[in-house]
Parts: C-alpha cells; structure tokens; sequence
C-alpha cells in the first residue's frame, strides 16, 4: 500500500475533532506544520532538471564527517581538514567574467493559470506566465544549455540556406553546430567578440567569415548563413554579404546529426573548442530558426532553456524546493575572525535560506524566519546571533528589493536590512575565530532536507538574489554553480 504523502488537517471521527497532539505515533509525519511542495499540476521546468544532478544529500549525521558529492565532484566536504586562518578568505573561485548587469529577457513557462501566493507575499510563489512572450528561448540560465535536432527537414549536402533570430549581449557564445562523425565535415555559427562568426568546411578545409558589425546590444538581429557547393555567405540584418569559399575540391557535405542550437553537450567541449577556437553556451535569446524557408521541426531535446520574455531583471532565481535549489557561491571559504557579507534580495515567501557555510563544527547561517532576518555565529566557544525584525511580517516580500548586509567583526555581528541596523551581537573573546573550510551555499544547501546545524527555519528560499558580495567581491552569478531548480543570469518579475 502507498503511504499518503500531503497534508491533513482539521479531521474527525464521529462528531469529534482528533487532536493530533495526542497521538503518541508520528513517524514520518511534521506536527503543526505542512511544508510547501510543488504543485502536482506543474510540469517540469524545461532544462532546469538536466545531465548534470544536483547536490547529492549526505548519509551521515551533520556532526560525522561528511562528503558531498556528485558525478562531476561539485560539492567534496571535508570535515577534518586542518584549517588555516591565514589562508584567502575566498578560495577555489574559476576564472569568472564580469557580472551580468542587464536587463534581458526570460520567464518560465512552468506556472499555474491562477498564481499561488503565500505569507501575503507581492509576488507568487512560482512566476506568473508572461502573456506576452516572443516564442523564442533563452539560454545560459542553465549548465550546457541547448537545443538537440534530430533532423531539420531540409536539404544540405550540397546547399543549405539557414536563417535566425538573435538577441545578446555576451561578447561568446555557439548558436549553431553541427559535424560528422570524423570531424571533417562542419557548420558553425557562433558570437566571438561580440560578431557573428560563420564556419564551414566540406572536407577539404574550412572557410571563415565574420560580420564586422557588433550584435551584442540586446537587440534582436536576424541572421542568414548559407552555402551553395564551396561557396558560403553570412548576412546578419540588412548589411552586405560577406562571402568565402571553402579550400580544397569538395563541395559536398556530410554533416550527421544531432544538430546543436545555443551550445553542445558537456562532452563536446574539447572538440569544438579544437574546430572553432570556442565553446561556450550561448548567453541570451534565440528564435525563429529556419531551414530552406521553412520553420525547423520541434527539437528532440531542451536543456537549460526557458522562454524568451521582457518580464525578467538580473539575479538568481530560486524555486520552491526541498533545499536542493542553490548556489554554491564558493569552492572553500575561511570565514576567520572578519566577514562581510552583501545581497539584495527579493522574496516570494517570508521563511528562507540565505546563506551559510559550515566547518566541522563551526557554522555561519544567514537566513529568514517568518519574516525576520537573523545572522547566527557559531563556534566551539560559543555562539553570537543578532536578529532583524521588520515592523510588517511580509514586508521583506513586498515585491521590491531589499539589502541585506551581515558583518562578522572578531567577537561581534552585525546585520542590517536595507541601511537600517539591528542591535549587534556581542559574544565572548573567545568566540572570535570561526573555523570553517566548506563552500558557500545561497538559496539552499544539501542538508536542509536533513536538519541542517544552525538553521532554524530549514526552509528553501523563494524569489530573486543579487549584487552579492563576500568581503567586498562580487559573485559571479553563472550557471556552473547552480544546481537544482535555479535560473541563473536572469529573474522574473512576475
């Protein structure tokens, strides 16, 4: 038999209301409290849930040593390294471009028809459907986000006439590839430098051709490229063709698919970056993909991608979710006796999970309870908290942003919420030093499905993040680090 798996309140039997205090058998079973989960009715959110799994959740208790881990290591803790507080505060961080500061375009198409609100909050709980949307998709919200085609019914062994819409403002990134299984054969369309790359090659060499005029200003560009035998063409809006052929005497092509569109499998990489001298996932929206004159054929496979939509802002989005919806902000972290942590964020519930990052036994966790902001500290010394209590519960989700700052300084805290401070946390001397050595992780983290140490709300945050800053550097909001349900680069706003 099934165990039920929901909420149940208000019941009775004969006429009495059951007083599930009573009961003296609650396995498996939250008194007083029902957590919100996803809707049955919501589909799943296209790309979101890809190859690459999210955080696996720790068998051990929170006070064993622990290893997190996944198929590509994303999360490795280990709880009985030495910790030296003379090390860099931020560790482990890759070679990060500059932050997303625009205001591009994507919502979600996973919603309900009548959006679901929750603690009187602004904005729902899942973003609303954009009404307006272009019929386009988004990607670089997710790792290795793409289209597959299995086949784009038309011809191109020997001509092929190719057309789409473009819109970015990234300066890299693939919209179209496609090669045989030797590697000799090859289409390319791709953004370098902020310009329209065409590539193709027959067999007998490739052929190169670059668009001068720079298309990365967020506005829609459409794009032709073409090749009739070793002959190619690659018109982007209404400049002149720029034209090439090919080396070499064959002017046939035997391109196999699937056929790529806004980047290519993980395992891809090493070979395109050999072909085209770059791989990376398109940042932005494509749209009205064309083959011959006529509309390609839906895609066997979406990864990472949403609908294209003006209803969005920069940040994170985060789900509802169990915790497994987060950001790994940094690899390793020493938070030491001095720490500075900065955000703004825009909520959908008023309970959520900030931020925090873990030592062996001592914690920091930054986090929302019922509408309240409080910053916790703790260490084998001693522990030092401080709260901040607005004077509405659901004002901190009020659709507007709000910043929030959270200071460790020796044996004190201090926390503020939109410039205005709470009362500091004094604890004793002693309390001064943390040591920590775990990543950071925002929005959720592996164990809040389990009792996570230190977190009184153990609860998945809900809503937008941005412009956040660990001792005064700025977080790269890209997708490489998010796992789970998580929108990275863009926010809805509805």
């Amino acid at each position: 038999m099934t165990p039920f798996v929901g909420c149940i309140g208000d019941a009775t039997l004969n006429g009495v209301i059951i007083n599930f205090a009573n009961t003296t058998e609650r396995l498996h079973a939250l008194l007083g409290k029902c957590k919100l989960g996803d809707p049955p009715s919501l589909p799943a959110i296209p790309g979101l849930e890809t190859d690459i799994p999210p955080p696996l959740l720790p068998t051990e208790s929170p006070d064993d040593n622990i290893e997190i881990s996944t198929q590509i290591n994303i999360i490795d803790v280990d709880l009985d390294k030495d910790v030296d507080e003379d090390e860099p505060t931020i560790e482990g961080r890759g070679n990060y471009h500059d932050e997303l500061t625009t205001t591009l375009e994507p919502t979600t198409s996973t919603q309900r028809t009548t959006p679901l609100h929750v603690d009187q909050c602004r904005l729902p709980y899942y973003p609303a459907v954009d009404p307006n949307l272009e019929h386009t998709w988004r990607f670089g919200t997710a790792r290795n986000s793409r289209l597959e085609y299995r086949s784009l019914n038309g011809r191109y062994r020997n001509d092929y006439d190719f057309q789409i819409n473009v819109k970015t403002m990234a300066e890299e990134g693939i919209i179209f590839f496609t090669s045989d299984i030797s590697d000799e054969s090859m289409i390319a369309l791709y953004v370098r430098d902020g310009k329209i790359h065409y590539t193709f090659n027959c067999g007998s060499g490739p052929a190169q051709l670059v668009e001068e005029m720079k298309i990365n200003d967020n506005q829609w560009h459409f794009v032709t490229f073409k090749r009739q035998g070793t002959y190619g063409e690659l018109i982007v809006d209404e400049n002149p063709p720029v034209g090439g052929f090919s080396p070499g005497p064959t002017e046939t092509m035997s391109v196999s698919p699937p056929f790529y569109v806004g980047g290519v499998l993980q395992d891809m990489s090493n070979k395109v970056l050999n072909m085209i001298g770059m791989n990376h996932t398109f940042n932005g929206c494509l749209g009205n993909f064309m083959v011959n004159g006529q509309p390609v054929s839906e895609p066997i496979n979406k990864v990472g991608v949403i609908p294209c939509s003006n209803r969005v802002e920069p940040g994170l989005f985060f789900f509802p979710g169990n915790g497994s919806n987060l950001f790994r902000a940094v690899d390793k972290f020493t938070v030491g006796r001095t720490v500075d942590i900065q955000m703004d964020i825009k909520p959908r519930s008023t309970s959520g999970h900030l931020l925090s990052v873990h030592g062996k036994r001592d914690y920091l966790v930054l986090e929302m309870i019922n509408g309240t902001v409080k910053f916790l500290v703790k260490t084998a010394k001693g522990s030092i908290e401080t709260s901040f209590e607005p004077t509405k519960l659901n004002s901190l989700c009020d659709g507007n942003w709000h910043n929030i700052r959270a200071v460790k300084q020796k044996n004190a805290v201090l926390l503020s919420v939109d410039h205005k401070a709470a009362a500091p946390g004094i604890g004793g001397k002693n309390v001064a030093g943390v040591l920590s050595k775990h990543p950071i992780f925002i929005g959720g983290h592996p164990m809040l499905g389990k009792r996570l140490r230190g977190s009184t709300s153990q609860t998945q945050y809900v809503g937008c993040i941005t412009n956040i800053h660990i001792n005064m550097k700025a977080i790269t909001l890209g997708p490489e680090r998010a796992y789970g349900q998580v929108i990275s680069g863009v926010c809805p706003t509805i």
